[in-house]
């Protein structure tokens, strides 16, 4: 469809870039997409604030450790308006890690994004 911007963004340093597409500073008719634990979705429903993670062993030490690295220079850029523009997806608790996905992994992400833009779109 013409007119019609599509990005996808994989990035460290602003991996939720919302703005990108929006007009001028008053437009927010673009609509982002984040996919996050169930704990973190209900989390930015109110403070916002980073879900805990547990800590039982040097693995989920690493990941704790890079996820408040990421999450929280992400979420510094992010307004008010920005999070009234954002679908979350539960991420069914499949481990982000690059690999190809089962087909199963794949039908849950999807209904669970059917899901969440349903719910949005109330």
């Amino acid at each position: 469809k013409q007119g019609l911007d599509i990005m996808l963004d994989g990035g460290f340093l602003e991996n939720f870039p919302i703005h990108l597409f929006d007009k001028t500073k008053s437009d927010s008719s673009t609509i982002g997409f984040r996919i996050d634990p169930e704990a973190q979705i209900q989390n930015d429903k109110g403070t916002k604030t980073l879900a805990e993670m547990p800590v039982m062993d040097i693995n989920q030490y690493f990941a704790a450790f890079y996820n408040i690295i990421i999450e929280s220079m992400n979420r510094q850029q992010l307004t008010p308006v920005d999070w009234k523009r954002t679908i979350s997806i539960s991420d069914g608790k499949i481990a982000p890690k690059l690999r190809k996905l089962s087909k199963e992994e794949v039908i849950l992400l999807i209904e669970n994004g059917r899901r969440a833009t349903h719910e949005y779109f109330k």
